[in-house]
């Protein structure tokens, strides 16, 4: 008898596939987290990218330190139009101008299509591929976060630059 030969489909999903995580927010639902490809890290990076660009910039950089120091961590658009006066917000707004404000919705979208490996999302006797399940998910933020934060926990943080040279050179030593 010839030894089973591996299968190289099989074993993939082995290394990326993690285990079933029952859903505490959509009672009777479940996935099974999967590991980023590097198409689908490269989408999420670039998409954080543009939201931490629009946060490092200097004007919305002072009205966050502002809301921070009134103890406002996350601050609603209600917050926003109460404790800034109309030359503040607009202000405000022309800074956060170069920002799609539908970018952490986008970057939600991304981390649940390229993060849920395997599911049992159903509707009307229907299984649903995660693209269909997605937009129906995004309607519960309760739902989302939870599955987002099943989805980070097996992924590994994705860097947010390039590390620049390796400190090893061709003969193996390390640079002093």
């Amino acid at each position: 008898m010839a030894p089973k030969q591996p299968d190289l489909g099989v074993t993939i999903k082995r290394r990326i596939m993690g285990p079933r995580q029952d859903l505490e927010t959509l009672t009777g639902f479940w996935i099974k987290p999967n590991k980023y490809s590097s198409a689908g890290a490269e989408e999420i990076q670039a998409i954080q990218f543009k939201i931490t660009k629009g946060a490092r910039n200097p004007v919305v950089a002072k009205y966050v330190k502002r809301f921070r120091a009134q103890g406002i961590e996350n601050p609603t658009v209600s917050d926003i139009a109460d404790k800034l006066d109309d030359e503040e917000l607009a202000e405000l707004l022309s800074a956060m101008g170069s920002v799609d404000p539908r970018s952490n919705a986008e970057l939600q979208d991304k981390t649940m299509l390229h993060g849920i490996g395997e599911h049992n999302f159903r509707q009307g006797g229907k299984m649903l591929s995660v693209e269909e399940a997605i937009p129906i998910i995004m309607q519960d933020i309760g739902a989302v976060k939870e599955i987002i934060g099943i989805i980070e926990g097996w992924n590994p943080p994705l860097a947010r630059e390039s590390s620049g040279k390796s400190g090893t050179q061709q003969s193996g030593s390390t640079k002093k």
